[in-house]
């Protein structure tokens, strides 16, 4: 498969399963603490309150999406090939997605309340562990895209015009799936009925898009093997 055709189908889904996987972390922590959550793909919604602190399951996505950033970069550092793209797809999303909404929420601030600059309240808000987080996200973004020139070589202004396109994709992909989410659960229908904390169809699409993607990954791993050099 060509680099370009191969990147975009990886990180659509490293992408999408990146954003479920920080929705996961407010879940686990809210869990943990014996609080009830009914989540969408990308909201939330609080219907008992947790044992613990409350702030714990706000950081709990920012946090979980600065450990994929992390280990994005570990991998593009530490890995050749196969490896080191998936590291730079890890890195350069998650970074840019966090990094973008704590911007985005940050401007909606500034718009609604001039000319108050936005508050950084870590007990209140997730928001606000965006912002708190955004230079670190920052320098990952920074680092990854210093890093992508010895991964990409020559396309690599192509390749991050390219992923940009995506993110947006990725986005709009996610946001339209929520509401369509919430409008079932809201209106009562039972096929989108709260399961383990889930609304239901987020269920069997999360676990189909992990499949396809560790598929992916395996399919990839395995044509990288093959093309490799066989000593005599």
């Amino acid at each position: 498969m060509p680099l370009i055709r191969r990147l975009a189908v990886l990180y659509l889904l490293v992408g999408y399963c990146s954003t479920q996987l920080h929705e996961l972390g407010h879940w686990l922590v809210a869990t943990a603490f014996g609080g009830g959550l009914v989540m969408g793909f990308d909201r939330w919604m609080l219907v008992s309150h947790p044992h613990g602190p409350l702030w714990a399951v706000w950081a709990a996505g920012p946090l979980t999406t600065l450990t994929l950033s992390l280990a994005g970069l570990t991998l593009m550092f530490r890995s050749r090939r196969l490896g080191a793209e998936g590291g730079f797809i890890l890195a350069f999303f998650n970074s840019l997605f966090d990094l973008s909404s704590a911007v985005s929420n940050a401007a909606m601030g500034i718009v609604r309340h001039p000319p108050t600059p936005p508050q950084i309240d870590l007990l209140s808000s997730e928001s606000s562990w965006k912002l708190a987080l955004a230079p670190a996200f920052m320098v990952i973004l920074a680092l990854a895209l210093w890093r992508s020139d010895r991964v990409f070589r020559a396309r690599r202004l192509r390749v991050v015009v390219g992923l940009l396109v995506l993110t947006i994709v990725i986005y709009l992909v996610v946001r339209v799936f929520d509401t369509w989410a919430w409008l079932g659960f809201k209106a009562g229908n039972p096929f989108f009925t709260s399961v383990y904390g889930y609304i239901l169809p987020v269920i069997p699409i999360n676990a189909t898009s992990f499949l396809v993607l560790a598929a992916l990954l395996t399919h990839m791993r395995r044509g990288s093997h093959s093309e490799e050099p066989v000593a005599h």
